[in-house]
């Protein structure tokens, strides 16, 4: 029996794989190009994967791409935007990551093998349903041979890491795609959302303002930005690393804004007796001076409706969630 823990993210598929008593992690940049066949035909004397899609297209997915997009002059293209289905390019995008989880988790037995995925909680700032990208992917591990089942991404790093809390804590995971927020009480969620912004939307609208390639505007995210010193770092790109800085205050803020606002709104829902953890996750705080940056911020919050203990960040931020969606698993088996 196989059990999978997979965490759907727009900028990232990740994934906990238990089969025959192992353990393993696996993951894969969630992005690909489309090329020419005579493109493949030169790619693949390097060794480089391309895969042929049904309908004739030739493309090459995860590090790959990214790695290669700005040498060919190529759009990274992603299957999955804000967090869900890309609705623009939908029958491409069903295709490619049908093409992606299987290579990320191979195919089930069609019995008893079973995954736990991620999806985000509702947007309270877009106006797009759940439903449609939840049954894809469901239908998508089906079709690999595998029982669905569906949990809310920032639950699920409750599960993985915070035991010591009793499972009682506000979890903010911040993705490519979205940023998702839930508050658990002894395990049961009992508040979640989600706002359409994330890693992505700093980086379109660092694009907009600075008219820098996307593809060299994450190369810097990930490889050279410091939020707590933006001049640290090569000085042709300081203009390209201070309008990071900009937007990830303007993310930061406008999350914890939303989220006082709704708790506020629903304040009849939300009864604690004492102070309660804040952890924060997802691939988008792991740019260096995230923490120090995201609690400069917080302290400027005015009347935060629930009372702080501790800001922490999750000890694993890229694989929490994944991690949560296989104890899951793992316990329901």
């Amino acid at each position: 029996m196989k059990i999978v823990g997979c965490d759907f993210g727009t900028m990232n598929l990740y994934a906990f794989i238990e089969s025959e008593g192992e353990l393993k992690e696996s993951r894969l940049r969630n992005c690909y190009i489309e090329i020419e066949e005579d493109e493949a035909d030169v790619l693949k004397l390097s060794n480089m994967g391309t895969i042929k899609l049904n309908n004739g297209k030739m493309i090459i997915v995860g590090d790959d791409a990214m790695s290669i997009a700005g040498l060919l002059k190529k759009e990274l293209k992603r299957p999955m935007k804000q967090g869900l289905m890309a609705v623009d390019e939908v029958n491409d995008a069903i295709d490619v990551i049908t093409v992606m989880v299987k290579s990320l988790i191979g195919k089930g037995n069609g019995k008893d093998d079973t995954v736990v995925y991620s999806i985000p909680a509702k947007p309270i700032d877009l106006d797009r349903s759940l439903t449609y990208h939840k049954k894809v992917i469901e239908r998508i591990l089906n079709s690999l041979g595998y029982k669905a089942i569906a949990k809310n991404e920032a639950y699920a790093i409750s599960i993985s890491e915070l035991q010591d809390t009793m499972f009682t804590e506000i979890n903010l995971s911040f993705g490519s795609g979205m940023t998702n927020v839930c508050l658990t009480y002894k395990s049961m969620n009992t508040l979640e959302l989600s706002v359409g912004k994330g890693g992505d939307w700093i980086d379109h609208s660092v694009h907009t303002d600075i008219k820098a390639p996307i593809s060299k505007i994450i190369k810097i995210k990930e490889k050279e930005l410091n939020l707590e010193d933006a001049t640290e770092g090569n000085p042709k790109n300081y203009r390209i690393r201070e309008a990071l800085e900009f937007y990830y205050k303007e993310l930061i803020t406008d999350t914890l804004i939303e989220l006082s606002d709704y708790i506020k709104e629903n304040s009849g829902s939300v009864e604690l007796d004492e102070p309660i953890p804040l952890v924060v996750s997802g691939g988008t705080s792991l740019v260096k001076g995230f923490m120090k940056f995201f609690k400069e911020v917080y302290e400027n919050i005015k009347d935060f409706p629930i009372e702080i203990s501790e800001i922490r960040h999750a000890k694993n931020p890229l694989s929490a969630v994944a991690n949560g969606l296989y104890i899951i698993g793992k316990n329901a088996k």
